[in-house]
């Protein structure tokens, strides 16, 4: 085989693991953040944030072809990171991330 076509493959095998762990990441963040949305706390905006982000991914109408996740990872993306900028629901998504450690521990009962 030519040398191009092997360099070929290497990248496209490159690009699959990549979106491959890309997509693992979000599903665990997806599943963490659907606990949340599901919880008496969360806003309607919050769910049809949430929704939406997950039916546009799901569906079969997307910007860019389907063996292109780009566009479904962008929209979950943008919906994660919306519901982990501010108050209610979404402050309890990000709060490890955006205030440290010290405002995780705070919010956890004290140990005895």
């Amino acid at each position: 085989m030519d040398t191009r076509l092997w360099i070929l493959i290497g990248v496209a095998a490159l690009v699959f693991v990549v979106t491959l762990v890309i997509v693992v990441v979000l599903v665990r963040r997806l599943w963490r953040t659907w606990r949340l949305v599901r919880g008496p706390d969360a806003s309607t905006r919050d769910r049809a944030l949430f929704l939406g982000a997950l039916i546009y991914a799901i569906s079969p109408v997307d910007l860019l072809p389907d063996p292109i996740l780009i566009d479904d990872i962008v929209v979950l993306l943008y919906a994660l990171r919306e519901l982990g900028s501010a108050g209610g629901v979404r402050t309890g998504v990000r709060a490890g991330v955006r205030h440290g450690a010290g405002a995780l521990a705070r919010t956890r009962p004290p140990r005895s």
